[in-house]
């Protein structure tokens, strides 16, 4: 199911790192750090979600843009964290822990990072499926 790949590739991203890849404290909190790493979701999901105005609104150009919170200063801008940064691409791991390790060369990341990139696309449509992951 396109949720269960969702959650694997948050899992997985705690199991490398020790540490929840989204680490919200409310629901506002735990969207805005979704945003912060995966950018703003497209108009098309937005449009179709059932809570878009609780997260989002839309300027005069029916861009969305992530709603005003009294702690928004504390937010960094969509698409501001990176799952490589996250995941330590090209560091050797988080904060250089498996740096000369077998496994942790920045091939074995790269593939690591393509996969997680898709278990966590917005689009439960086109996010991939347990038996493409196995691929």
């Amino acid at each position: 199911m396109p949720i269960d790949m969702w959650s694997l590739g948050c899992i997985l991203v705690e199991m490398h790192t020790g540490e929840p890849l989204f680490p919200g404290n409310s629901e506002f909190d735990q969207m805005i750090k979704i945003v912060e790493v995966l950018g703003m979701p497209p108009r098309y999901i937005l449009d179709q979600a059932p809570k878009t105005k609780k997260f989002f609104e839309r300027d005069d150009k029916g861009e969305y843009h992530c709603r005003r919170h009294r702690d928004m200063k504390m937010y960094k801008n969509p698409g501001s964290r990176s799952i490589n940064d996250i995941i330590g691409v090209n560091t050797g791991g988080p904060q250089g822990r498996r740096i000369g390790e077998s496994g942790h060369g920045a091939d074995d990341y790269s593939v690591f990072v393509d996969l997680i990139v898709k278990m966590l696309n917005y689009d439960p449509n086109t996010r991939i499926s347990p038996l493409n992951a196995c691929r």
